[in-house]
């Protein structure tokens, strides 16, 4: 009766490592998904604030065009 104890308790060790295993396996998962989240929430950000500058840059432009045009026009 023993020897069958002893290997009952190593199957015992053995589904417990595995479970151990498979949680730091979801655990790092986990953290490279939200990890990999956080870069495109960063990157989005950035896309975003270059599309507002490029938003931004072209209203000075135009302000500029504007402004020539009246002082031009105020030369008459």
């Amino acid at each position: 009766g023993a020897g069958r104890g002893r290997g009952k308790m190593a199957a015992g060790g053995a589904a417990d490592a595995q479970a151990r295993f498979g949680h730091s396996v979801k655990g790092l998962l986990t953290e490279k998904v939200t990890s990999c989240g956080t870069d495109v929430i960063a990157l989005t950000k950035q896309v975003l604030k270059g599309s507002r500058s490029a938003e931004l840059l072209g209203q000075a432009a135009r302000n500029m065009v504007m402004q020539e045009d009246a002082i031009l026009h105020s030369e008459d």
